[in-house]
């Protein structure tokens, strides 16, 4: 897995040398909580890299990576990236609905509308960089 998202990242890279690979939060899993009151996030951490990577595969690598997550981790998506994003609606008085053009700064959907958004960054909230560990939060 690791050839083609050092592959993609290169390729990102060269087309826009202004991306770099940032921290993320990975989705790991979600679980109605033991209490049955709410819900269990686990999140792990990966990066902006294996985002690229695993995430503007062909559908042939992709279907690869899905078939061979499911087979070894049971998980289809065990070999993904997954980075976590946060996205809002924001609608104006006169109910109108904001949007925002994405910048040729970034390294998918370059020009493309979408709402407010970001992804919550590990390292702002004094996390490591990279860790398979789980991490628990609590709300």
């Amino acid at each position: 897995h690791d050839t083609f998202i050092e592959e993609r990242w290169e390729a990102a890279q060269a087309k826009n040398p202004r991306i770099y690979d940032g921290s993320k939060f990975r989705l790991g899993q979600i679980a109605c909580a033991a209490s049955d009151e709410g819900v269990d996030v686990s999140l792990w951490l990966t990066g902006y890299k294996e985002y690229l990577g695993t995430h503007t595969l062909d559908e042939p690598q992709w279907r690869k990576l899905v078939e061979e997550g499911k087979r070894e981790h049971n998980d289809n998506f065990a070999f993904m990236s997954r980075a976590l994003g946060c996205e809002a609606l924001l609608m104006t008085s006169d109910r109108k609905v904001v949007l925002l053009r994405r910048s040729g700064a970034v390294g998918t959907h370059i020009g493309l509308y979408n709402g407010p958004s970001g992804h919550p960054e590990p390292e702002k909230v004094g996390l490591p960089k990279r860790g398979d560990e789980a991490l628990r939060l609590e709300t």
